[in-house]
C-alpha cells in the first residue's frame, strides 16, 4: 500500500464523485449483463435443438 502522499490526494474528491462513478458503473454493467444473459440463453436453446 502506498503512502498517502505517493498515491495522490484523497482530499476534496468532489461533491458528486461517488454519484458519477455509481451512474457510470450502472450504465456499463446493465447492458453487459443483459447481453451475456441473452448469449447464454441462446446457447442453451441451441444445445437443446442439437440434442433433439
Amino acid at each position: 500500500m502506498a503512502c498517502p502522499y505517493c498515491a495522490g490526494s484523497t482530499e476534496g474528491g468532489g461533491k458528486y464523485t461517488v454519484v458519477i462513478l455509481s451512474v457510470f458503473i450502472a450504465l456499463v454493467y446493465i447492458p453487459f449483463y443483459v447481453l451475456f444473459r441473452m448469449v447464454f440463453k441462446e446457447g442453451a436453446k441451441a444445445k437443446d435443438i442439437d440434442q433433439k
